[in-house]
């Protein structure tokens, strides 16, 4: 047996070798799938926020009024029934202490004719509110407004016995003392028989029964005749007169 004969029979004939014009064999691709579906967006991605129309809305928007210190609101019914019980006829001469941001201020000056009010207090923020609520009656002189605390008040401020009346609303000094000096300044400033008026808005922390009586003595020390105790449904205190 020659050696060939004995390498195929052993199976490991080497393979022939390529002619040497053959051409090189390339790689087949493999066909693409005939419907194919697209490729899916990731499902993950976060999602772009909506834009934000503040074009639109504040086009759209209608205009804010700023509020203004000073403004008119509404009226307190303490403070209505406050005026209210003065009686006034037009042409006296008022003081009021402690208005406040010139709520009651207006009431008063709207029952003036002649007449001519002074509000005193002594918060630069309230007499501010209260020239500026009451601009037209600061104008016209119907109002005077003071920064001063009460019994600081001198004569060059307000002349012995020039006021008529006097009115005092939730001020609480009229109660805290036996005799204040805020009340012999309005003992002062008052005329023979003009009326104090001492009052404070129902419903408050204070009760009635414990500031009536120290109010009622305050102005008895200092002078006051004809106390008269008031218990309304907006409020309560004490009138008095000077003698």
């Amino acid at each position: 047996m020659s050696d060939e004969t004995a390498a195929e029979t052993r199976g490991d004939a080497r393979p022939a070798p390529a002619p040497a014009d053959a051409p090189p064999c390339a790689p087949t691709p493999a066909p693409a799938p005939a419907d194919a579906p697209p490729a899916l967006a990731r499902t993950d991605a976060p999602t772009p926020p909506a834009p934000r129309r503040t074009r639109d809305r504040a086009r759209t928007a209608p205009p804010r009024t700023p509020r203004r210190p000073g403004r008119a609101g509404p009226v307190p019914e303490r403070l209505r029934w406050a005026v209210d019980g003065l009686g006034l006829r037009g042409d006296e001469q008022v003081l009021e202490v402690g208005g406040g941001p010139g709520v009651s201020a207006a009431l008063v000056c709207a029952r003036l004719t002649t007449g001519r009010l002074l509000a005193v207090d002594r918060s630069p923020t309230a007499t501010r509110a209260t020239a500026e609520r009451n601009a037209a009656h600061v104008g016209s002189g119907r109002l005077v407004v003071l920064q001063r605390a009460l019994a600081d008040l001198v004569p060059a401020d307000v002349p012995d016995g020039s006021v008529d009346v006097a009115l005092a609303v939730d001020v609480n000094v009229f109660w805290v003392a036996d005799a204040p000096p805020e009340a012999a300044v309005l003992h002062r400033v008052l005329r023979p028989g003009g009326a104090l008026h001492v009052l404070f808005g129902a419903g408050g922390p204070t009760a009635p029964d414990r500031v009536v009586p120290r109010v009622r003595a305050a102005l008895a020390a200092t002078g006051f005749v004809d106390l008269a105790d008031v218990a309304e449904a907006p409020g309560f205190g004490v009138r008095a007169r000077r003698p």
